[in-house]
């Protein structure tokens, strides 16, 4: 068989005869592997190559491996051949185009000597441009690494000096909180102790005027005894008239056995307008304190401030000759403790009048959804260094 110059043509020939020999085993190998692309050829040869080498074979079988396997060696040979002469036209094109460039480079490059020398000064510059770009870059990097390194740790010092500030806040509110019930009770206990003082002091005023007005005896005689004798066993010193027509004074105090009984005495002879000069008792305001209900502002559901201050005056407009220490004294027993903190803080003249209180707690804790409490709350703005709290705060009040 004669050799071809084209080597696709070869192949052809290679796999007519390889057909006319095999057709008997194989007949339509050649036409089934003309139209598969590498990869499936790949596939064939990797399949056949899977048989076992080791393992007897008969010789029609043997015969038929390798047929199939000479066929697909052929139709590999063959797509490798196409693909390398398209290979070859390529580069003779591409070897047409190199000489066509370098002939038009050439003649270019005759012309433009000078271009030439201005774009490498350009060139350089900008790669020297480059590198001082690249080592900013660099020293950028290492800054941003070192600041963000010392970011880290500000964060972790701010957020232990948030703990210790919530910690801190915590225990100054406990403090707070402890501090203003004591000053409560304090606040609490003076004027329960000037209630006392009042009322001892008016006892005693009324103990003096039932003195004065004791009539004198005529003559002399023996004091009769007291019921309740003296520690000194003592009689109740007498009375004297110092000039006719003036109320009786005792020639000596009374002592302190006596002054329980002469206290009691005195007391049915002193007149009733005198005695209610002096507001309601003590225990009295603790007994209409259970019938009013507590004023708790903080707490939602609770009674507004209008309808706490009429029920006190209800309870007390029954009730003659009440005085603003009274209702003082029911505003602090019937309140929260922030509202006598409130009362604590206001200024003597406004505790000395009852109407400035009442309005000062009007204005103080009226409800924030009337209309005046809305007007007030469109009209208040936050300050430039105002905290959100302080501005929520004053806001409430």
């Amino acid at each position: 068989m004669s050799r071809t110059t084209d080597p696709v043509g070869h192949w052809e020939d290679l796999e007519t005869w390889l057909s006319v020999t095999t057709y008997s085993l194989l007949p339509k190998a050649a036409e089934t592997l003309r139209h598969q692309t590498q990869d499936q050829l790949d596939d064939d040869i990797a399949n056949l190559m899977k048989q076992d080498p080791s393992q007897s074979y008969s010789h029609k079988e043997l015969a038929k491996i390798t047929g199939s396997l000479s066929h697909t060696l052929i139709a590999t040979l063959k797509l490798s051949d196409r693909h390398a002469a398209h290979l070859q036209q390529e580069l003779t094109r591409a070897q047409r185009r190199v000489e066509q460039l370098e002939l038009e480079a050439q003649e270019r490059q005759e012309g433009h000597e000078e271009v030439e020398q201005g774009a490498e000064e350009e060139i350089t510059r900008l790669k020297e441009t480059l590198a001082t770009a690249i080592q900013e870059m660099e020293r950028g990097k290492a800054d941003h690494a070192d600041l963000s390194s010392k970011l880290q740790y500000a964060e972790q010092l701010l957020e232990k000096a948030k703990a210790d500030f919530r910690d801190k806040n915590g225990r100054i509110k406990a403090l707070e909180t402890h501090l203003d019930e004591s000053r409560n009770e304090i606040s609490r206990l003076t004027l329960q102790l000037d209630y006392i003082k009042e009322k001892s002091d008016s006892i005693r005023e009324e103990l003096r005027h039932a003195y004065e007005l004791r009539p004198e005896p005529t003559r002399t005689r023996r004091a009769p005894v007291s019921p309740l004798p003296s520690r000194t066993g003592s009689p109740v010193p007498l009375l004297t008239r110092e000039q006719k027509g003036e109320g009786a004074v005792l020639k000596h105090s009374p002592t302190p056995s006596e002054e329980p009984y002469l206290t009691t005495k005195l007391r049915e002879l002193a007149p009733a307008s005198h005695r209610a000069s002096h507001g309601l008792d003590l225990k009295d305001l603790d007994k209409l304190a259970r019938n009013i209900g507590k004023f708790t502002p903080s707490v939602p559901g609770s009674q507004d401030v209008q309808a706490y201050l009429q029920d006190i005056d209800f309870h007390l407009e029954m009730r003659l000759n009440v005085t603003d220490k009274d209702r003082l004294y029911l505003l602090r027993t019937t309140a929260s403790p922030d509202v006598r903190s409130f009362l604590d803080r206001q200024p003597a003249y406004t505790k000395a009048d009852y109407h400035l209180l009442r309005e000062a707690l009007i204005k103080e804790f009226a409800d924030p959804e009337s209309e005046q409490g809305l007007v007030a709350a469109l009209e208040t703005r936050q300050g430039r260094q105002e905290s959100p709290q302080a501005y929520y705060s004053r806001l409430r009040r």
